[in-house]
């Protein structure tokens, strides 16, 4: 699904993506990471690719392989 709806301004990996890993813990420390925060005026609608997730992943675990399985682009 390409479109996803949240109604807060801080919106986490979680909320907008289904992660597997045969290591639950990663996927516990992958939900709450900030993907990005929007700002209450103006703009409604953000388009995320899929890179900039695998670079927020990066940061928090920088040796993880990851395999995207959807859409490169979500909004």
């Amino acid at each position: 699904d390409k479109n996803k709806e949240v109604t807060k301004s801080d919106v986490l990996l979680g909320d907008i993506l289904s992660m597997e890993c045969a290591d639950q813990t990663i996927v516990n420390r992958l939900k709450p990471v900030r993907l990005l925060k929007a700002n209450g005026q103006g703009q409604k609608r953000y388009v995320v690719s899929i890179l900039e997730v695998i670079a927020k992943i990066h940061e928090v675990c920088p040796n993880l392989t990851v395999e995207n399985l959807g859409e490169t682009d979500l909004i």
